[in-house]
């Protein structure tokens, strides 16, 4: 399948008529920046993952952390800072865990007249849809990510989406100028960057020198943030079944919502707008049930997550960070199991689940 067709069915499915694909999300968000050509501070969500950090930080832009609550991002704390911070250049939105933002409304009015670069990260969300309007319109632009837990499992990319076409060409322009990197040459930068993240992990957390590693890592950013894929080939089996994964999500999640509802102790997601299910059904617990319930699944190989680290702790020594969102963040990443809906064997695989929770909670 060439470039062209795949661009072509993603611009379908988003609803958006200029797609750009990249090796990876986090190459998007690093094009994307780095075309607006603005230094300042971004905000980003206290749950994210270390990619989209690393694309903000090669592009020398400064980090700033926003709360959630439960399993939102509230918006209120961004709304605050946008107020009273004219540096704040751009904003990175995703919807965290695949539940919506809240005060949204109230933030698009705030930034109307401030021409931030408002990054929507809707990596699991394509296709899925809220009070019958899709997710995925972007702001300024949108960043999708495909792999094996995403809603588009056959392909590895990532896509850049935007409605301005004047930013659109920019992008397809500093992308042609960067070139197009070998998988093999890809492969090999990515694998020195995972020797250095992790020898920076197998250090304690008052021993890792995050500058030493931006400056290592942004060596890299070449062939590491820039696109892969030549212009004539992609992955020829391509496919996307919007309304079977949005049955089959539906009903699988609810089934564990169904289950867990018995469960005082056990946080759902209440959100009743959300009509398509991500890849998960994300629940929250306190952190010594969760260690023993994980560990018993893991036991039985039934598969379970614990998604996201709480990235920013490597910031804690900067005052501006010290808030509640590092608080909350910290909460999800010894709290939140993620359980999967996409699994084959899935009917035994909720019947194992059922029996280890109520072996550990009654």
């Amino acid at each position: 399948m060439s470039l062209k067709v795949l661009t072509e069915q993603i611009s379908k499915m988003s609803n958006t008529e200029f797609n750009l694909v990249t090796n990876r999300a986090a190459s998007a968000i690093h094009l994307s920046l780095s075309c607006y050509a603005r230094r300042g501070i971004i905000l980003m969500p206290s749950n994210i993952c270390l990619s989209p950090i690393m694309a903000a930080k090669i592009a020398n832009y400064d980090i700033q952390f926003i709360g959630t609550d439960h399993f939102q991002m509230d918006l209120s704390e961004a709304l605050m800072k946008i107020q009273t911070d004219k540096n704040i250049k751009a904003i990175l939105l995703p919807e965290l865990y695949g539940y919506p933002i809240k005060n949204l409304i109230d933030f698009w009015n705030a930034i109307r007249e401030r021409e931030i670069l408002v990054i929507e990260d809707l990596a699991q969300t394509l296709g899925k849809s809220r009070l019958s309007d899709f997710i995925g319109k972007p702001t300024v632009v949108t960043i999708y990510s495909f792999g094996p837990t995403k809603i588009i499992d056959t392909i590895r990319c990532g896509v850049v989406s935007t409605r301005d076409e004047s930013f659109f060409r920019e992008l397809a322009s500093h992308e042609i100028q960067l070139g197009v990197n070998s998988f093999e040459i890809f492969q090999e930068a990515s694998l020195q960057y995972s020797n250095l993240y992790g020898y920076l992990l197998n250090q304690s957390e008052t021993e890792r020198n995050w500058p030493s590693f931006y400056t290592s890592a942004s060596q890299l950013s070449p062939t590491l943030f820039t696109p892969r894929y030549p212009l004539s080939d992609s992955p020829a089996n391509f496919e996307f079944d919007e309304a079977r994964i949005t049955q089959t999500r539906n009903s699988r999640h609810a089934r564990f919502v169904d289950f867990f509802s018995n469960y005082q102790e056990v946080m759902v997601p209440s959100e009743l707008e959300i009509k398509h299910p991500v890849w998960r059904t994300t629940i929250r617990i306190a952190h010594e049930r969760r260690e023993e319930i994980v560990e018993e699944l893991r036991s039985h190989d039934l598969p379970v997550s614990t998604w996201y680290k709480a990235m920013h702790r490597m910031f804690q020594g900067q005052v501006e960070n010290h808030t509640q969102s590092l608080v909350e963040a910290v909460r999800f990443e010894n709290e939140v199991i993620n359980l999967f809906l996409d699994l084959p064997n899935f009917d035994d695989y909720f019947e194992r689940v059922k029996r280890v929770i109520m072996k550990r909670l009654g």
